[in-house]
C-alpha cells in the first residue's frame, strides 16, 4: 500500500488531490506493465484519492521510453471516456513503479455538471450540420469526419461534447474539434498536422545489451544475421511537415544526405547511414521527454542541431 508520507507529492490545492506522487520505489513486480499497473492501481485508489471505480478507469496503452514504461488508463463516466482524465502509472526496467500522475475528475464534480439524461442537449443532426459549415472554413475536406461522444474536463470546464476529426486539403491540416452538445460552440479547436508520429527501427540501447552478448563485432556497419533480434520498432514522436526527422527537440536536418518519408516510416538497417539519424531522433527525443516528464522543464531551450556523426558522437 503507497504510503503518501513516505512520498514527495503535488498536490491539488482546491481539491486536496494527489496529482503527482514521486520519491518512491516498489519492489520489483511480477507480469506485465498492464497487469502491474492495474494491480497497483486497484490497491491504492484510496491512497491516491481516486474517487472513480477501478472499472471507470479503462486502460488505453502502454508506452514505452529509454528507462521506463507508462501505463494510461483514461476515467470514464456512465460509460462515456473524459477527455483530459488520466491516470499514468510509471515503471522502471526493473518493473518498479516509481511514479504515478493523476489528472482524474472527482465523481462530486461530474455527479453535479454532468446529469445521467441527455435532455436539452442538441440533435445529433443539428450538431452534424453545424460541423460541416464549419469545416467549409477550414478548407476542403480530405478525410472521414470521425465523431466521439466525450467529457471534457479541460480549462476548468466540465461539458458534453462531439471530439470531431478530419482532414482537410488547400490548406492542409488535420483537425481537431471538440463542441459543446448542448450550445454547437467549439470550446477547442487544433490542427495537429504538424505533429505527425513516425515509425522507426533502432537498438534499445544497443546490440550488447539487447542480445546480452558480449561477443559482437561492428565490422564496418555491416548487417549481419545476428543483429536481427536486436532491432526494435519504435514510434518517432512529433515530426514536423516535410517528411524529416525534424521535432520539438530534435532536428537532423542538417545532416548530409538526410533522411527524408513521404509517409513518416523511417525503417533502416545499421548499414544504411540513415539508421544512425533514426537512432539519435528517437533517444534524444524519448531522454529530453522522459527528462520532463519528472518536473524538469525547458531543459533544452532549443532542438539539438548537428550531424549525423555529431549526433553518433553525443549519444556516446
Amino acid at each position: 500500500m503507497l504510503d503518501l508520507k513516505n512520498c514527495k507529492v503535488r498536490w491539488d490545492r482546491d481539491k486536496y488531490v494527489p496529482r503527482k506522487v514521486y520519491g518512491f520505489e516498489t519492489e520489483p513486480l511480477t507480469g506485465s506493465p498492464k497487469e502491474i499497473a492495474e494491480a497497483f492501481l486497484k490497491e491504492n485508489l484510496g491512497s491516491l484519492k481516486i474517487s472513480a471505480s477501478f472499472d471507470d478507469l479503462k486502460y488505453d496503452k502502454t508506452t514505452e521510453s529509454l528507462g521506463s514504461k507508462t501505463v494510461l488508463f483514461q476515467q470514464h463516466f456512465n460509460g462515456t471516456p473524459i477527455h483530459g482524465a488520466w491516470v499514468a502509472i510509471h515503471i522502471d526496467n526493473q518493473n518498479r513503479i516509481f511514479m504515478v500522475k493523476n489528472d482524474t475528475v472527482p465523481i462530486s464534480n461530474l455527479k453535479e455538471k454532468i446529469p445521467k439524461t441527455k435532455a436539452g442537449l442538441l440533435p445529433s443532426s443539428k450538431v452534424d450540420a453545424i460541423i460541416k459549415k464549419k469545416i467549409k472554413e477550414y478548407g476542403v475536406l480530405d478525410s472521414m469526419i470521425k465523431k466521439e461522444s466525450m467529457i471534457y474536463a479541460l480549462k476548468g470546464q466540465l461539458r458534453r461534447v462531439w471530439k470531431v476529426k478530419f482532414g482537410t486539403k488547400e490548406p492542409a491540416a488535420s483537425w481537431i474539434l471538440f463542441v459543446d452538445q448542448a450550445t454547437g460552440y467549439i470550446i477547442e479547436e487544433r490542427n495537429v498536422l504538424w505533429k505527425a508520429d513516425g515509425k522507426g527501427q533502432v537498438f534499445i540501447p544497443n546490440p550488447v545489451v539487447a542480445l546480452d552478448r558480449d561477443d559482437l563485432f561492428d565490422l564496418g556497419d555491416k548487417d549481419q544475421e545476428v543483429f536481427k533480434g536486436a532491432y526494435r520498432k519504435v514510434m518517432l514522436k512529433a515530426l514536423e511537415p516535410g517528411g524529416r526527422l525534424k521535432g520539438p527537440y530534435v532536428d537532423t536536418t542538417i545532416t548530409s544526405k538526410c533522411a527524408r518519408s513521404s509517409n513518416f516510416e523511417f525503417v533502416y538497417t545499421r548499414k544504411d547511414d540513415r539508421f544512425e539519424e533514426v537512432m539519435a531522433y528517437y533517444h534524444i527525443d524519448t531522454l529530453q521527454r522522459y527528462i520532463q516528464s519528472l518536473g524538469f522543464k525547458r531543459l533544452w531551450g532549443h532542438p539539438f542541431k548537428g550531424t549525423c556523426q555529431e549526433k553518433k558522437v553525443f549519444l556516446q
